[in-house]
């Protein structure tokens, strides 16, 4: 929560609003109480993956007693179930709410019954008495609008929860060594990332014999549908490097970090930021990477292609989801363009960070959510 929210929640108490924490404990916690200044309410019921309904009913009745006890002017949902259990909760208690849909994921991109009828229904209940749902990406958006699950007039679209340009200071794009230049990805070791694409992308491209390198920053995430298992994940990664050391005498093509306490380093040293993603809501690490000044290769999918700026100052390629020959294509574009080229990509990256997802831009754009959310609860 610290990391990903805390521009809005900075920006709240910069104007002057008291702000409340409710969640699932973490090793963040004492970050998130100093930030906000207050104490930190557990949610020990809400658990995000599990699907048993009397532990969701669990969570009902624990947010209910959260809510009650502080009697909030107004709350805000992050996520799937705090947006339609805790929407319940804040409906029936007469407390003014708003739903953050931060992407639909794993939910949307899957089918059967349950992902395209029941989750739908239950986001109409959970949704009924939104005073704003606020999208990250159109196409979000746009599903919503289709199944009746919000209207135009409780919906809204914001850039994420934005990037602070002070902490993600843009540097020039540095010199490629000898070894090729460094491609980074920063992200969840999921299947629906398109890691084991951009493995074979990776490997695909040694064979045709260019040196590069690969940075892997991210945490295995056990419990997710997509989760890719640690030994076929570690698997792919030793048959990559293998081929390396076979074809070009490499002594580590692909680097694993499954534990990253500053991205800013790893932002620094490399060449181009690659996120080949089925879906996102709005990439984080994709925002923070166009505030260091990074060239792009991202998929042409809701929530990737907003962080491309084509046309004569692109800031890099999209690609087609799923396809290891577009993406290596777009790496082998990255590889063969001049340090002069690479550095007006990252310089239109950069722009583009200023323009769209600077913190400033997106926490005004919440803030003023907030206060027309807020206004009619308060005495006049």
């Amino acid at each position: 929560m610290v990391h990903y929210r805390r521009p809005w929640i900075e920006g709240l108490l910069a104007a002057g609003y008291v702000v409340r924490t409710a969640a699932p404990t973490d090793k963040h916690l004492k970050d998130l109480e100093a930030l906000t200044g207050s104490d930190h309410h557990p949610l020990i019921r809400l658990a995000p993956r599990s699907r048993n309904g009397f532990n969701d009913l669990a969570c009902m009745r624990e947010m209910r007693r959260v809510y009650r006890k502080l009697s909030p002017d107004l709350v805000v949902h992050f996520t799937i179930k705090p947006n339609i259990f805790g929407g319940v909760v804040a409906r029936r208690s007469g407390i003014s709410y708003l739903a953050v849909i931060t992407g639909l994921g794993y939910t949307f991109l899957h089918g059967g019954w349950r992902n395209q009828t029941l989750v739908p229904w239950l986001y109409r209940k959970g949704l009924a008495g939104v005073h704003k749902a606020i999208f990250y990406n159109d196409e979000d958006r746009r599903i919503f609008l289709e199944r009746n699950i919000v209207d135009q007039s409780n919906s809204a679209r914001i850039n994420g929860s934005g990037v602070d340009l002070g902490y993600f200071q843009h540097s020039p794009v540095p010199a490629v060594t000898d070894e090729g230049p460094t491609f980074l990805f920063l992200g969840r070791i999921l299947r629906d990332k398109g890691l084991i694409e951009l493995l074979n992308a990776t490997k695909l491209l040694i064979g045709q014999g260019q040196r590069l390198k690969l940075v892997i920053a991210g945490s295995l995430q056990a419990m997710n549908p997509e989760v890719i298992r640690e030994a076929e994940f570690m698997a792919n990664i030793e048959a990559v490097n293998q081929h390396g050391q076979q074809l070009l005498g490499c002594a580590t093509t692909v680097t694993y970090q499954p534990t990253v306490s500053d991205v800013r380093p790893l932002l620094a040293n490399c060449h181009a930021f690659v996120l080949p993603s089925y879906r996102e809501g709005l990439s984080i690490a994709g925002a923070e990477a166009l505030a260091t000044g990074r060239p792009m290769i991202v998929t042409d999918v809701p929530g990737c292609r907003e962080l491309i700026r084509t046309g004569p100052h692109s800031n890099g390629y999209l690609i087609e989801s799923r396809s290891v020959r577009s993406l290596a294509n777009a790496m082998q574009a990255i590889i063969d363009s001049s340090a002069e080229e690479r550095a007006n990509m990252g310089r239109a990256s950069y722009e583009l960070a200023r323009q769209r997802f600077s913190a400033d831009i997106t926490s005004a754009a919440f803030l003023k959510i907030v206060e027309a959310a807020v206004l009619p609860t308060l005495p006049r």
